[in-house]
């Protein structure tokens, strides 16, 4: 459990370094557990913008990801 916890403080202490508005859209949505339509109220946009957001960050994050550890290949479908 320790452990579960700790990846995913490392997790989101790399997702800061993403743009801020795809780290805010992250966390709002999988921190904070918002759905897209509260998510986009919150972050005063549209649904579509926040579903644009969501997809750069989750790429942009699996990039982070392959950088930190080369044997982590990000998955082509994000």
């Amino acid at each position: 459990m320790l452990q579960e916890k700790e990846e995913k403080n490392s997790l989101w202490r790399l997702a800061r370094r993403l743009k801020p508005n795809q780290h805010a859209v992250l966390w709002l949505r999988y921190g904070e557990g918002f759905s897209i339509a509260e998510t986009a109220r919150i972050m005063n946009t549209n649904q579509i913008r926040v579903k644009v957001l969501l997809h750069r960050a989750r790429k942009g994050l699996a990039r982070l990801l392959a950088l930190r550890d080369p044997k982590t290949r990000p998955d082509p479908m994000v």
